[in-house]
């Protein structure tokens, strides 16, 4: 089975960041990494894609969130998330 990870930041006037952040933490496939004053970087996973994409369609909806911008989009077979990186130089 693969697993997706995917990053974003969300952008909210800060007197509605508590209502995007309520939003998020709605959802069981979200963690909040790091906030600031009027953004949130947000981690989704998922067994699918499509799991991430309903849950971020699900946060844009909500009239506090200004902007969305997706940061990365990753995924790999779950029996490689825990295995060791290869030490590869990169060129």
């Amino acid at each position: 089975m693969i697993h997706h990870i995917s990053g974003v930041i969300l952008k909210a006037h800060p007197s509605k960041l508590n209502e995007v952040k309520i939003a998020v933490n709605a959802h069981d496939n979200t963690e909040i990494v790091q906030e600031d004053d009027y953004q949130l970087i947000v981690i989704l996973e998922g067994s699918h894609a499509n799991d991430i994409v309903n849950t971020l369609e699900s946060i844009q909806q909500k009239s506090e969130v200004l902007d969305c911008t997706p940061i990365y989009h990753h995924f790999e077979e779950e029996s490689e998330l825990n295995s060791p990186l290869e030490n590869t130089p990169c060129h």
